[in-house]
């Protein structure tokens, strides 16, 4: 009996929706690579971060783009 691997929608980012579906295909699932984001890093000025007493991130690549 010939199977069709299910099919899985990254919507991540890169370079994470290549890892996560590199993982995928491994584990035997056809990943099809859509992001709904594009990571894009803003150049200086950074803003006053004074009136802050933290920060919050959501992502490796929010760290990363600070």
């Amino acid at each position: 009996m010939n199977v069709t691997p299910t099919r899985v929608w990254i919507t991540r980012a890169e370079p994470g929706a290549a890892r996560t579906a590199a993982r995928l295909r491994d584990m035997g699932f056809e990943p099809i690579v859509a992001p709904l984001l594009a990571i894009k890093h803003l150049t200086p000025p950074v803003p006053d971060l004074a009136p802050f007493a933290a920060l919050a991130f959501t992502s490796v690549n929010g760290v990363a783009a600070f």
